[in-house]
């Protein structure tokens, strides 16, 4: 193919051009994808369905920049854009391989401005969410592997007319969930306050893994009066930004003058049994992990806190992640809660929905995608949500090093033909290209209603294909867990809603896939009551072939029982789903068929549509014909 360049006026550019100066003004979110050398600016519209980026790059060379399924180079959609003497030159291209990308022939990324500034170029352009370009990928509400290059040389005008463009010299990438965000915060009173929940220069154990738990009363402007939380903000120490992996925040009585003097490890008896209480028998606060940012509350939703009848004391549990065993981490990390004088409409709640962290939490080693699920059963919903349902607003989807997936589906029990089947509707957070390393709280594109008598169902990828042995779950990132902190409203008296599997088809996974040296050994396991230890090593003897992994996730977490705790105790199977999520199709318009439709096998699609409309033309034609000879006759 040509390289056909776009040129496009200087002077129009230009005087649409930001200067590097005001960019982090006119855009609202922001990254730094190589450090000193490439910036990363960008808005969106929710409602438009678009986002505007500009990149800011030291060089006068060409500039590139893209999104890709892997974070590689082949099957990426990217942008390559430069000035020179000629005009200013931008195309929509993708990538088959590391060469040169060709110039895709529907251009759906377009440029509004560009400069060049004492050795810097700024580029500015937008495109759709989705472009219906087979080329394009799409920008979902998911972790993108966004990926950069420049050469400070600028490619060189052919006698034909296209350019030829030299490799790159410089690369670099980052995870980034581009839709995370909130696109449009609404205005918060000028009158408002704050309060910092923090360690107080925690000296962080030289071990691998570190709960840190602290203690502090709630401030006398907060307990004398209801507060209202409209926003928060993560204050991570300068260093620490390795070291601290996720902080949750409870409310909670019951502390005495003695528990605020200092914070230590949560659970070897460095702080007293008070404050190691508030965070499993107490009011869920906050969360934020690893890569977050910001979480602003809508501006019909804030979150109460304080007054003379509330809880008192706040405990900030800190997990310290140190695998180089430091002993001079010296840590001050915690949130900064933006608060109003009056409420606003709706009264915000946290809840914590998938498994229990436990070790009977078992993944095999060598698979690419071993599947946990964990529920919320209808029963529990039933019991706890009121009868409008709870409106989900924010999600943080959880997990440690091997997860890479997650997607909190919900389900609902729809009648056909009076026969009961479990239907997808609308899931309350996805995210499939999920990565350790950048986890925030998700301001969600709409809220999700989710109804009582639903069933909220936490899925979690992992892979394990890097690992020798089983990984269980535990609090240690090198252990695993599978959960999500929902932030919505209206409040209601749930912290929590998790469950973990009963094994009640442990002995078929043994009978039918334990070779007969190891069957005894997993015969005295007794999985309700066996200890980690005994989990760790029994599982271990197993070498986990596809057979053995296939049948294990389908036994124990597919069709096995599962234990909901909501707080109630209730047992319950993993819905049977008939009929998954289909939303229309947004580049045709063709709404998908019913559930009901797709169990009766019927589906009307557009092209079937027209089968069926030719087929009709074709038999009334034919009456009309017979008719026609038999009058001739």
């Amino acid at each position: 193919m040509k390289v056909l360049a776009i040129f496009i006026s200087i002077a129009s550019l230009l005087a649409g051009c930001h200067c590097s100066d005001d960019l982090a003004s006119s855009y609202q979110f922001n990254v730094t994808l190589v450090q000193d050398s490439y910036w990363l600016y960008w808005n969106f519209s929710k409602t438009a369905e678009e986002i505007k980026f500009a990149v800011r790059v030291k060089t006068t060379g060409w500039i590139g920049f893209g999104l890709s399924p892997n974070g590689q180079m082949p099957g990426s959609d990217v942008v390559i854009g430069w000035l020179d003497g000629q005009g200013t030159h931008f195309n929509d291209r993708y990538a088959t391989a590391r060469s040169t990308p060709p110039i895709d022939a529907k251009q759906d990324w377009f440029l509004t401005s560009a400069k060049e500034d004492n050795g810097y170029t700024v580029l500015e352009f937008n495109r759709k969410f989705k472009t219906c370009d087979d080329h394009d990928l799409d920008i979902q509400y998911d972790t993108a592997r966004v990926i950069c290059s420049w050469n400070n040389e600028k490619p060189t005008l052919n006698s034909d007319g296209t350019y030829s463009i030299s490799a790159h010299t410089n690369v670099g990438g980052k995870h980034v969930n581009l839709l995370g965000g909130s696109p449009d915060p609404p205005k918060i009173q000028d009158n408002a306050g704050t309060f910092t929940v923090a360690a107080k220069e925690a000296r962080v154990p030289n071990v691998d893994t570190t709960y840190w738990c602290e203690a502090m009363k709630l401030p006398q402007a907060v307990l004398q009066n209801e507060k209202y939380i409209v926003k928060y903000s993560p204050n991570i120490t300068i260093g620490s930004e390795p070291h601290v992996h996720h902080m949750l925040l409870y409310t909670c009585d019951g502390l005495e003058e003695s528990d605020l003097v200092s914070g230590g490890d949560c659970f070897d008896g460095s702080v007293s049994s008070r404050v190691t209480a508030c965070t499993s028998q107490s009011e869920l606060l906050a969360g934020w992990s690893v890569g977050g940012s910001d979480f602003i509350y809508p501006e019909d939703v804030s979150f109460p806190i304080g007054g003379p009848n509330s809880p008192q004391y706040i405990v900030i549990e800190i997990h310290y992640n140190n695998p180089n065993l430091l002993s001079n981490i010296i840590d001050s990390s915690g949130l900064i809660f933006t608060y109003e004088e009056s409420p606003r409409e709706h009264s915000a709640g946290v809840m914590v929905v998938g498994h229990e962290i436990d070790y009977k939490m078992v993944i095999p080693p060598n698979s690419p995608n071993f599947t946990v699920t964990s529920v919320c059963s209808d029963s529990c919903t039933r019991q706890n949500f009121p009868s409008g349902g709870i409106n989900v607003i924010g999600s943080m989807l959880h997990t440690h090093y091997t997860g890479v997936g997650l997607s909190l589906r919900r389900v609902k029990q729809t009648t056909c033909d009076g026969v009961t089947y479990y239907e997808e509707v609308k899931p309350v957070d996805r995210n499939l290209r999920f990565d350790f390393n950048y986890q925030q709280t998700t301001h969600l594109p709409q809220p999700v209603n989710v109804l009582p008598g639903e069933t909220l169902m936490l899925q979690c990828h992992y892979d394990t294909t890097q690992r020798t042995g089983v990984t269980l779950g535990g609090l240690s990132t090198r252990e695993e867990m599978c959960f999500t902190i929902l932030v919505y409203y209206p409040k209601i008296d749930n912290e929590f809603c998790l469950s973990s599997p009963m094994y009640d088809k442990y002995n078929d996974f043994v009978d039918q896939h334990v070779p007969d040296q190891h069957k005894a050994a997993f015969r005295a396991l007794v999985p309700e009551r066996s200890s980690k230890s005994d989990y760790q090593i029994t599982f271990d003897l197993l070498e986990w072939n596809k057979t053995q992994i296939a049948a294990f996730e389908q036994l124990v977490y597919t069709t096995g029982t599962q234990r909901s705790v909501c707080p109630s105790e209730i047992v319950n199977t993993v819905p049977s789903l008939s009929c998954l999520y289909e939303t229309t199709d947004t580049c045709t318009g063709q709404e998908p068929p019913t559930c009901c439709e797709r169990i009766n096998g019927i589906e009307v699609t557009a092209s079937s549509a027209s089968a069926l409309h030719l087929c009709i033309f074709l038999i009334l034609t034919a009456v009309a014909v017979s008719i026609f000879l038999t009058g001739l006759c």
